[in-house]
Formats: structure tokens, C-alpha cells, sequence
């Protein structure tokens, strides 16, 4: 079982990714943003940060930066969920995620993987174990969530 930390002003997206991780049978903690989420992850250590951006400006890509830089320090891996249109150029993606091919990257402030919107959740679920090494689960939890619904 992981620990996720969802970080993200959207109630709703926070809650349709609580469901989908809580089926599988992870821990769920939920931030608003940068003020919210630091304190929680150092107290409760999780596995990954996922950080839905929804329509932030360059100071707060910025400030996303800097909070995947402390995620970082502390030894947990980050996922960011861009809204379409969000960076325009492959240097403004290579600064944010953890591209091997930037020759300029910091390994400090990098996101692990970025996920444009809109995604398949089956997707971003399947990314997100791969990241924390959890192996793929059956379809028992889709089967959940559609019968939920």
C-alpha cells in the first residue's frame, strides 16, 4: 500500500483520484497547494505527489518548480497534471519534468512525469504505479468505479 498526495484546488478532481487510489488500496492525503502539501508530506512521508495544475500562470509554474525541488529533497516523486495549452515549447516542459534528454536539467527541481489534459485515468493510474513500483492491478477497481457511477 502507498501513500499519494493529491495537491490541487479542484474538490473534484481531488475526489474522483482519491476514489480511483482508494479502491486499489492506497492512502490518500489531499492539498490545496504549496502551503497545504509541504507540511503534509514531511509529516507523513508519501510515495508521490500528484499536482493538478488547473490554470496557473508563470509565477506559479515558478512556485510548482520550487515545491517539486522540496517533494524532491524529501525522496518523493511527483506527477504533474497540465491543462491543454498550459506550456507552449519543449524547453518550458524540460524545465518542469525530469526529461533526459535537457542537457540543462536539475535533477532537484524536475517533476518525474507530466500528464496533459485530458487523460484516460486508467492511464494515469498505470503511470503512477510505475513510478512508485507497484504492479499493475486486475480490473477489479474499474469494475468498481463503474458500478459507483
Amino acid at each position: 500500500m502507498a501513500t499519494i498526495l493529491l495537491i490541487g484546488p479542484d474538490p473534484e478532481t481531488r475526489e474522483v483520484l482519491k476514489l480511483r487510489f482508494e479502491v486499489d488500496g492506497h492512502n490518500v492525503l489531499a492539498a490545496l497547494g504549496r502551503e497545504d502539501a509541504l507540511p503534509i508530506a514531511k509529516a507523513k512521508k508519501p510515495q508521490l505527489a500528484l499536482i493538478d495544475m488547473i490554470d496557473y500562470i508563470p509565477d506559479e509554474i515558478g512556485e510548482t518548480q520550487s515545491m517539486t525541488k522540496e517533494l524532491n529533497k524529501m525522496g518523493i516523486s511527483s506527477v504533474l497534471l497540465l491543462p491543454r495549452g498550459l506550456l507552449r515549447s519543449a524547453k518550458e516542459v524540460c524545465n518542469l519534468c525530469d526529461s533526459h534528454d535537457s542537457a540543462e536539467k536539475t535533477e532537484l527541481s524536475k517533476a518525474n512525469l507530466i500528464i496533459r489534459k485530458p487523460y484516460d485515468l486508467n492511464v494515469l493510474t498505470q503511470e503512477v504505479y510505475q513510478i512508485i513500483n507497484i504492479p499493475k492491478k486486475s480490473s477489479t477497481s474499474r469494475r468498481y468505479l463503474r458500478q459507483q457511477s
